[in-house]
């Protein structure tokens, strides 16, 4: 018999907590492993064993997408039990980390990234030394882990759930679906309160180069939108009903957000200074209000504001209503 347990651990990050989920099964499963810290995995560890069972008996760990809340335990789960680990292919990069905790997304790319926003230098190196750092904090060392692809099955003894690519909080974000009974894990892809965060890719550009985060998880919420969905497990927050009501107040919100990024571009361009280059991170401040040293809108939490500004630009230029020139290591926007 397959039950399902909900764990909730609180999280040293922005956001108050995680959910990771336990499925008691001839195969105990996990579905994403939380944070690398000690209050997190001895939560892992008593309420494993509260149900029953224990660490030492799970044989898989399905990972939603590749973000250190998510799957920063996997690595020592994976050590302690000889569990499988699965991840959507776009997000292995991010979830393969070596003994040495070192990550495989380096400063390079968060610098380059960092420039090509317009970003002032000495917060490109700092922010990129701390997300750096973080890295190796929270997340437990994990290697040889297994791909998984849309539409691939895990079979439980009572249900069977089906791998849905949702991409758009990442590249390789993925929903997983019992399509008997309509529950849909959605990490962190479908949330209750939370606006999913569209993180930019920084590593692998050259096979990302066609992505773009808002794009992708517009498409990725049209095809929700199709799915028989009754119940959402998310990633953070409680379980909800009414997917498709929720998914109404997402493409709401974007829109609204689109809109705003085209006022703020037209207002630099109507502004005295004519000669005024209008970067990513001058529209990024004017759209989230943030001010560099200041409060904790600075220094880490600049990467997911500069990675939604740039969603929203990469739509526009889609829709061909904004355009973009290389300037030095930036680049800039106008309209059309």
């Amino acid at each position: 018999m397959s039950i399902i347990y909900r764990i909730q651990s609180a999280l040293p990050l922005s956001l108050a907590e995680v959910n990771f989920y336990f499925i008691q099964d001839s195969l105990p499963t996990l579905i994403d492993a939380g944070i690398n810290t000690e209050e997190c995995f001895n939560l892992l560890d008593s309420s494993i064993r509260q149900c029953g069972s224990s660490l030492s008996r799970i044989k898989r760990i399905i990972l939603t997408h590749g973000h250190l809340d998510h799957m920063g335990l996997a690595g020592k789960v994976k050590e302690i039990s000889g569990a499988e680990v699965y991840i959507h292919q776009l997000d292995k990069n991010k979830s393969v980390r070596g003994a040495n905790l070192r990550s495989s997304i380096s400063k390079y790319d968060f610098n380059k990234f960092f420039r090509e926003a317009g970003s002032p230098e000495n917060l490109i190196r700092d922010t990129s030394n701390y997300i750096i750092q973080r890295f190796a904090k929270y997340i437990y060392p994990l290697s040889g882990v297994s791909t998984v692809g849309d539409g691939e099955r895990f079979d439980f003894d009572d249900f069977r759930i089906t791998v849905i690519s949702t991409p758009g909080h990442t590249a390789g974000s993925i929903c997983l679906l019992n399509e008997e009974d309509g529950t849909l894990f959605s990490g962190d892809s479908l949330l209750k309160k939370i606006i999913p965060k569209l993180i930019a890719e920084v590593k692998d550009t050259d096979k990302l180069k066609d992505y773009k985060s808002l794009c992708s998880y517009e498409g990725s919420l049209k095809r929700l939108e199709s799915l028989k969905v009754k119940s959402i497990y998310p990633g953070h927050g409680s379980p909800f009903y009414g997917h498709l009501k929720r998914i109404k107040q997402l493409k709401n919100y974007y829109g609204k957000q689109k809109r705003k990024v085209l006022q703020i571009i037209g207002d630099f361009e109507n502004s005295a200074d004519k000669k005024l280059r209008v970067s990513q991170y001058m529209i990024g401040q004017k759209l989230f209000s943030f001010t560099p040293g200041i409060n904790k809108k600075s220094g880490v939490d600049m990467f997911p504001f500069l990675s939604e500004t740039r969603a929203y630009i990469e739509a526009l230029e889609e829709e061909g209503l904004v355009t973009s020139r290389k300037y030095e290591n930036m680049l800039l926007y106008s309209l059309i």
